[in-house]
């Protein structure tokens, strides 16, 4: 039985001088006990609301690695004192994807100090070279690319500068950051509308940090998105694939095209029937024709944390009634999306996983699996990695479906779905899609996909004069749901899994 006594002091002076501090030896056993788990091996978890949550295995959460998530998602100005070396004029709130990738980097690190034996509050900056360069290991087939390299020592960097603004004590003395400058191009100089408010010095060039740690030669730039974007007949049989999988990945995909949603967008944001917090006036198909529109207005949270608003089709919820909502199996009086929300209710919310991810029998969700379960973007991912599988094998000696030397994820439809329209703009406005004409450009491209930097609308310009244009253009907004059979009159194969699809 403990010693210890809790003392409801209030206002009384003379009960905190007599108590003073704790000094009893079960307080002090605790203490050290928590000190010594902060060395040892963690475990990242998500809290009910996903964001994560590092844990010792002793079981305590890990103090600093912690702090540090909460101070970037809840207080991001306490770190604008760092600005000046790291090159960023301020801090931003960061989403609850970018707090899991970091907390994800802090779970690496403080398991590689743990596995080596050191506190990480006593490694050296020798220590965190040699971590470095294991990760560059050539021949470890495996071998992390540079680009990922660098984002882990940014975070590692933020986090030990972070713990010097706390006052607390570390070795690890990370070199200063270089800071140059070059000549901006001629589009960033084009595009720049504030130009003329800046000093002649700074009119021409562009300031930028460069990390010592991290070797830029081995990185590789990205000019275009010329190995993400699909053609039509790739897009069809990618449906087809991720419908075999389960239907609600095939629409979900298609909604991405459409609308060129981020996945995080997609998954956690994209209304149910009857709406939710932030579109609490959404109308399905049926709902928009009575009432005369033909788009409706769509409210998230974007990247950086950012309300966007874009606007949906009529088409793009035709599609999702027609595929999904509405559509039934052969045989059956009741819709896919009905048996779905019935065993969403009645057996998952029962399981471990609702549990732990906090979802109950009054929560709304509208893409859910054949067994009732909320598409994650784990899930999506794994979805698509199924289809290119086998959309990747070579059928009867012919070639694959999709190549090798095609990078094709989740995000690669917002890159098709963007070079669509772009062509489809310059179609349409007699724009030709080149360098001299970014400014109109990046004007169209920034309110289709949210971003804010020029060098992004010039990858995509890159992107249009370098793909084989083909039929690319052909399907647009107005006549993306016909992608479901698009390449069906030319591919036997095909044909025969969409006559699958189509069966509603």
């Amino acid at each position: 039985m403990s010693n210890i006594k809790v003392v409801d002091f209030g206002n009384n002076k003379e009960q905190q001088e007599a108590v003073g501090p704790i000094d009893a030896p079960e307080y002090k056993k605790a203490l050290a006990n928590v000190m010594n788990a902060q060395s040892g091996n963690v475990s990242k978890h998500k809290s009910k609301s996903a964001l994560p949550i590092i844990v010792c295995e002793s079981g305590h959460l890990h103090e600093h690695a912690n702090d540090f998530i909460v101070t970037r998602i809840n207080h991001p100005d306490f770190l604008n004192k760092l600005s000046v070396d790291t090159g960023r004029k301020a801090f931003h709130a960061i989403t609850k994807t970018t707090a899991n990738n970091e907390a994800d980097h802090l779970r690496n690190w403080l398991n590689i100090c743990a596995n080596n034996g050191v506190n990480y509050l006593e490694v050296t900056i020798e220590f965190l070279e040699a971590v470095i360069e294991d990760f560059r290991d050539d021949d470890d087939d495996e071998a992390l690319s540079e680009e990922s390299i660098s984002n882990y020592i940014n975070t590692w960097r933020l986090f030990y500068s972070y713990l010097d603004l706390c006052g607390v004590e570390h070795r690890l003395n990370f070199p200063v950051k270089i800071r140059q400058q070059r000549q901006k191009s001629k589009a960033e100089d084009q595009s720049d509308f504030l130009n003329h408010t800046r000093a002649a010095t700074q009119r021409k060039t562009s300031i930028f940090y460069v990390d010592p740690l991290v070797e830029n030669r081995r990185k590789t730039k990205v000019t275009d998105y010329e190995s993400q974007v699909l053609t039509n007949e790739q897009m069809s049989a990618l449906i087809c694939e991720l419908n075999k999988v389960d239907r609600v990945y095939a629409v979900m995909a298609h909604v991405q095209l459409d609308t060129l949603l981020r996945i995080n967008e997609l998954v956690e944001y994209f209304p149910p029937e009857g709406g939710n917090k932030l579109n609490k006036k959404w109308m399905n198909e049926g709902d928009m024709r009575l009432a005369g529109k033909v788009e409706q207005q769509f409210k998230f949270i974007g990247k950086g944390q950012k309300k966007r608003e874009i606007n949906v089709d009529i088409k793009t919820m035709q599609m999702i009634s027609n595929k999904f909502i509405t559509a039934k199996r052969e045989g059956s009086d009741i819709t896919l999306y009905d048996e779905r929300l019935s065993l969403y209710k009645s057996k998952y919310v029962k399981t471990k996983w609702a549990e732990k991810a906090g979802h109950t029998s009054e929560l709304k969700f509208i893409w859910l699996t054949e067994k009732g379960r909320p598409v994650s973007k784990a899930m999506y991912r794994q979805a698509f990695a199924k289809a290119l599988k086998v959309l990747r094998t070579p059928v009867n000696g012919k070639a694959a479906v999709i190549e090798v030397n095609l990078y094709v994820r989740p995000h690669a439809l917002r890159h098709t779905g963007a070079t669509q329209r772009l062509l489809k703009y310059s179609e349409l406005t007699g724009v030709e899609i080149c360098v001299a004409n970014i400014d109109d450009i990046n004007i169209f491209l920034q309110n289709l996909l949210g971003h804010s930097n020029s060098e992004t609308t010039e990858r995509y310009i890159a992107t249009v004069r370098k793909i084989q244009i083909g039929g690319l253009a052909r399907k647009t907004i107005s006549s993306q749901v016909d992608m479901w059979k698009d390449a069906a009159e030319d591919n036997p194969v095909l044909r025969k899994g969409i006559e699958a699809v189509l069966d509603d």
